[in-house]
């Protein structure tokens, strides 16, 4: 039997060493995404969300077709949506059609939390979904949505693995310790942590703007979404005012009132970011739009393409959902295959994908710069109404 030469033996060594000391660094590219199941059952996935949001579903939706791809679900057909922010009705959906070998999503482990606004409301929800954690073994997974989603499962009496989605700062929001580390082994939530700074850069340098006006609901929540500090802290960078608009939090009138905002700011600054909002439904756009249009106002949409098609200058494109959908669909195969979410990369940037409207862009007398034109991946050519 021949003997294999030590130099041999110390360069499989060094490799060994150097391939686990790259496991150690990306960590999250030394587990597999490949389909299995939990001890012979299928993974129970479980979902909570604050409130009702047109983004909630798209990101789901996008999660699905990427555990599609990845075969962790067998190809499906959605059914015709009643409501574009009802997830509710499709997680129910898929609790009984979703055909796969792999993950079962429970259908009385669905929480919503109407958007609690008093502290004994938001409390009362909290309870009501750890209660579940607390005392049961049977959800493998939590897909949490939002900032107050994420907020009830960063806590320590549970020990469930949790992916946070479609949240606006993570970092500022309390839900993880830092980008790069979120602090408890069970969780995880994605981190775009300059989103904000490369949208306000980039409609700078397209609009050079001197005065920018900003509304947003007045709670700890509402500036959470709208990323106030952040946008605070580009208009120092940048060099521009920024004049903002608080809409009061009551439900009954934050609607109204941040309507109202919008008619204030449009003759007052040179331009407008509208920010994340859970309280502005599609049937609200054509009266925030309104004013924007009629003092020919370029507009920026802090969220995506949804406010591009009823007038908003520009925005970015919903070609990131497919990709972030991969991302949390690989992160949550991952765990599956044995990794804790803390040890997952959190990091994901959104791409530099533009949506523009060139109706308004014609409106409001703008013209875009033959640079700026090769980085639109969406091109709307009318403004839509509510029908």
């Amino acid at each position: 039997m021949s003997r294999v030469p030590l130099f041999l033996k110390i360069i499989v060594g060094l490799f060994f060493s150097a391939v686990l000391a790259f496991c150690v660094q990306a960590k999250q590219e030394c587990f597999s995404t490949s389909p299995n199941l939990k001890n012979g059952q299928k993974w129970r996935v479980a979902y909570v969300q604050g409130g009702p949001y047109i983004h909630y579903r798209t990101n789901l939706i996008s999660l699905l077709e990427a555990l599609r791809d990845l075969n962790w679900v067998e190809p499906f057909q959605l059914p015709e949506a009643k409501s574009n922010d009802d997830t509710e009705e499709l997680w129910q959906w898929l609790s009984k059609n979703i055909r796969s070998n792999y993950i079962e999503f429970v259908a009385d482990a669905y929480w919503c939390g109407q958007w609690p606004k008093q502290e004994e409301e938001k409390a009362a929800f909290k309870e009501k979904v750890l209660s579940r954690l607390r005392t049961s073994s049977d959800i493998d997974l939590v897909l949490a949505f939002g900032t107050l989603g994420g907020q009830i499962m960063a806590e320590k009496v549970h020990r469930i693995p949790t992916l946070v989605m479609s949240i606006a700062d993570a970092v500022a929001a309390g839900v993880v310790e830092s980008a790069s580390d979120s602090g408890f082994d069970y969780i995880h939530a994605r981190v775009d942590s300059t989103r904000f700074e490369r949208q306000l850069e980039l409609f700078h340098r397209i609009v050079q703007f001197d005065v920018l006006g900003i509304v947003y609901e007045d709670s700890d929540i509402g500036r959470s979404y709208a990323g106030v500090t952040r946008i605070q802290n580009m208009a120092k960078k940048l060099g521009f005012h920024l004049t903002e608009c608080k809409a009061p939090s009551d439900k009954t009138v934050v609607v109204q009132k941040t309507i109202e905002c919008y008619q204030y700011l449009a003759p007052i600054v040179d331009a407008v970011y509208l920010t994340y909002d859970v309280n502005i439904k599609e049937a609200h756009l054509p009266d925030i739009i309104a004013p924007l249009l009629a003092y020919k106002r370029p507009s920026f949409s802090q969220s995506g393409p949804r406010e591009v098609k009823y007038g908003a200058l520009m925005g970015m494109t919903d070609v990131s959902y497919k990709e972030v959908g991969f991302f949390h669909a690989s992160t949550m195969a991952k765990i599956f295959n044995g990794a804790k979410p803390r040890q997952l990369n959190q990091e994901f940037p959104n791409p530099y994908r533009l949506a523009i409207n060139v109706e308004t862009e014609r409106q409001i007398g703008f013209q875009f710069p033959d640079s700026i034109l090769m980085m639109v991946d969406e091109v709307y050519t009318d403004i839509r109404t509510v029908p």
